[in-house]
């Protein structure tokens, strides 16, 4: 595999051509390749998560970090239906087909989420709680603006100060259900 400019009219910094050396011709086995700033982004929060999520401490049961998990990405992945497909309110990455939304709903959504509410503090007073909400709303708000400057997400009608109000609403719901699905285990072996 070798790298063959001659075929290739015009390369970006971020483009790799994939080649084979057959009889000393490049001959593409493939095709273009780029990588894009939002490729990588996405690339490194999703290493970056995986390797938080392994090295904390965990204060979430195995079956907890499942269900939640699995709560993350279908409630994710229905937002971003309704928002982005159905009303249109903003885009994730291009017109074009590109996987990297995949990853987002898929690891992206539920490491915030089993960080998030890892180390929520439920047994602290209401005004802890409020500022452990509003400091996660700040680092989501830094990450969506992150999104926006490497082109994954496109605002229409969207905007940050929508963001800043759904957030605080995502995590509440989360962490209440959380509370909620420890209360109903608890009572299940009871029974």
């Amino acid at each position: 595999m070798g790298f063959a400019s001659d075929n290739i009219e015009s390369t970006t910094f971020y483009s790799i051509f994939l080649a084979k050396k057959r009889n000393n011709n490049h001959i593409p086995i493939g095709r273009v390749i780029e990588i894009k700033p939002h490729l990588i982004f996405v690339a490194i929060s999703t290493v970056l998560l995986a390797i938080i999520i392994y090295l904390i401490p965990k204060n979430l049961k195995k079956h907890e970090i499942y269900t939640m998990s699995v709560l993350a990405i279908l409630l994710g992945t229905t937002a971003d239906l309704i928002f982005a497909v159905k009303y249109n309110l903003y885009i994730l990455v291009t017109e074009d087909i590109d996987y990297s939304p995949i990853f987002v709903g898929f690891f992206i959504y539920p490491a915030f989420n089993l960080i998030i509410l890892n180390y929520f503090p439920y047994k602290k007073s209401l005004w802890q709680k409020i500022i452990y909400i509003f400091i996660w709303t700040i680092i989501s708000l830094l990450y969506e603006v992150i999104s926006v400057k490497v082109d994954f997400l496109h605002y229409r009608t969207w905007t940050l100060l929508y963001s800043a109000i759904v957030y605080p609403i995502v995590i509440i719901f989360f962490s209440y259900n959380l509370y909620l699905y420890r209360k109903l285990v608890k009572d299940n072996l009871n029974e």
